[in-house]
């Protein structure tokens, strides 16, 4: 969403809001089988570490959004929304 009313005249605000709270994660993902006693492949809402990663192209007047997990080297968060809220097309996108 694009809101236009929003920062003081002649400049504009963006905003973005990610849960990931919820997204689940294997525990093997995160070698808890090893030393937290989880059984094998045990789903786990751990949050995966995503982030949105914003650039700026400030000639092309473009802001470009990638998801991305330091912690599992990931882009693209949607196979971890186990309830299906997103459907990926929200990890890679433009923006005007």
């Amino acid at each position: 969403m694009v809101r236009k009313d929003v920062g003081s005249a002649g400049h504009n605000v963006a905003e973005l809001l990610a849960d990931y709270q919820f997204y689940e994660i294997g525990s093997d993902d995160l070698a808890l089988t090893r030393i937290g006693g989880y059984g094998k492949n045990t789903g786990l809402r751990f949050g995966s570490s995503f982030f949105r990663l914003l650039q700026l192209d400030l000639k092309a007047g473009q802001m470009s959004v990638d998801t991305y997990s330091a912690y599992l080297d990931n882009f693209g968060a949607s196979e971890y929304d186990t309830k299906k809220r997103y459907n990926g097309t929200e990890d890679d996108l433009r923006l005007p």
